[in-house]
């Protein structure tokens, strides 16, 4: 009978079939004597110890796999402050330039206004007039006219020049043939003298006939 868990066992057991508590108790130590103490564990494996004696080794290995977002992270900072330099160091060449002092205002220049053009009349072409145009002083003027022979011949405009203080012709059309009893479109670029006027200017031509 255990006398722990009151099992019955065969006669002779030494632990209980039920608990493996011992049937029989231990006889005591004799007096002046003592029991040695139980033998310690056999050594563990190398495998075995590293386990046993690295319980955080779980944590190190999840430490482990944040490393590259790290290092990618510090990667795409530094890029990003290193772009940020180049561009402040790029900013002052970039930067738009502060725009020229402006031309003074024409209102204070003086105006040329011509009102008309008269083409002094030649053997071969009509007296006739043109358009005139309005421009500060100093600067061109642009006039087309159209010229009418009313003669039996060819006429040829061979040049223009301006018979009225201070203008100037800058360019024309010439040499321009004019048919007989036809017309042509006769267009001149006159340069303005640099003073305020008004009025009627006066253009020689050199026309010779055509045979």
């Amino acid at each position: 009978m255990c006398p722990n868990c009151g099992t019955s066992n065969v006669e002779g057991t030494r632990n209980c079939e039920h608990c493996s508590r011992p049937l029989i108790p231990p006889p005591p130590p004799l007096p002046g004597t003592f029991s040695a103490p139980p033998p310690p564990p056999p050594p563990l494996s190398t495998a075995a110890s590293w386990a046993a004696a690295s319980p955080s080794t779980p944590l190190r290995r999840r430490r482990l796999r944040y490393w590259p977002v790290v290092l990618v992270v510090g990667l795409v900072v530094a890029l990003g402050l290193g772009i940020y330099a180049i561009n402040l160091e790029l900013a002052p060449a970039t930067a738009p330039q502060t725009p020229a002092t402006p031309p003074a205002d024409n209102a204070t220049n003086p105006t040329v206004q011509v009102n008309a053009i008269e083409f002094e009349p030649n053997s071969c072409l009509p007296e006739f007039g043109g358009s005139g145009f309005k421009v500060y002083g100093g600067a061109d003027g642009t006039t087309s006219t159209t010229v009418s022979n009313t003669g039996t011949s060819s006429c040829v405009i061979v040049r223009a020049t301006a018979d009225s203080t201070g203008f100037s012709v800058v360019s024309d059309n010439a040499p321009l043939t004019v048919a007989a009893g036809g017309s042509a479109t006769f267009t001149l670029k006159i340069q303005t003298p640099d003073s305020t006027f008004s009025g009627t200017l006066d253009v020689n031509l050199d026309v010779t006939s055509a045979s």
